[in-house]
């Protein structure tokens, strides 16, 4: 029985240690992604389409607080943002999985977040006039998924809604066909991410950072020219929640205080 009970609290303590690191980075994703530079730079330089390469941080409206709440899960890292392009407007959605494990219903749990989203646009589109959503030329708005997978392995989840459905060579035409963009830090090398020279590179940068030892390895790879670059490049306001950031990151691994101190004193 004492066993029993032992091992059960430990496994209670490795649920908490958990839940503990996730809260950790959903606090400073939720930092990032809300900074409205910071998003700009992740859309510019990690999803492929020319039309978004030139976007502002004016060009964004931030709709997490008014649609996430509309779905099920407690995911407090994910946002929704509207993108004026043209006068019309994109929604990005943006899934955040700092976790190693691999989410494999992906694809469904971001078509709920798209129904959740076409079905909020209805109504509001409806109040601000009625009946305006029952014309032929009324249009739902376009939306972007992207998964940032920031783990240590790859992501091996499919990206295609059609591909998790059984029978889709039969019943292709009947079944959703949309896919998601994934961003997946394991996939970048610390020399590419320095490619960027701006505030998000060198945050990921601290993100590839698993374990305490990995501190210094890592930092080795941070030279004195590339931070040069980058600070001129951040504004002063980041540099602030960059700190912060870095802290964070490097407190959920149980890096030493002096490791902590040393990394930030390199983007000084």
């Amino acid at each position: 029985m004492a066993r029993k009970s032992k091992k059960k609290q430990f496994k209670k303590k490795k649920l908490i240690q958990s839940k503990t690191i996730r809260k950790i980075k959903d606090d400073a994703y939720k930092s990032i992604l809300g900074e409205p530079e910071l998003y700009c730079q992740f859309i510019r330089n990690f999803v492929p389409l020319d039309s978004l390469k030139d976007i502002q941080p004016e060009d964004i409206e931030d709709y997490t607080e008014r649609y996430l709440p509309l779905t099920s899960g407690n995911r407090d890292a994910d946002t929704v943002k509207l993108i004026k392009m043209d006068r019309k407007g994109l929604f990005v959605i943006t899934l955040t999985e700092p976790q190693t494990e691999v989410k494999f219903l992906m694809p469904f749990r971001i078509l709920e977040y798209c129904v959740f989203i076409w079905r909020q646009w209805i109504k509001d589109k409806e109040k601000e006039k009625k009946g305006s959503t029952t014309l032929k030329s009324f249009r739902l708005p376009p939306i972007l998924p992207i998964v940032y997978y920031s783990g240590t392995g790859q992501w091996t989840a499919m990206v295609n809604f059609m591909d998790k459905v059984e029978h889709a060579d039969i019943f292709g035409d009947y079944i959703p066909n949309f896919r998601y963009e994934v961003v997946s830090l394991p996939a970048y090398t610390v020399e590419e991410l320095k490619l960027f020279e701006d505030a998000l590179s060198f945050i990921m940068i601290i993100d590839k950072i698993k374990k305490p030892t990995e501190v210094k390895k890592v930092l080795e790879q941070i030279d004195k020219e590339y931070i040069e670059r980058i600070k001129a490049n951040i504004p002063e306001h980041l540099w602030e929640l960059i700190h912060m950031v870095v802290t964070l990151f490097l407190a959920k691994i149980n890096a030493p205080k002096e490791d902590i101190k040393l990394t930030k004193q390199r983007n000084t």
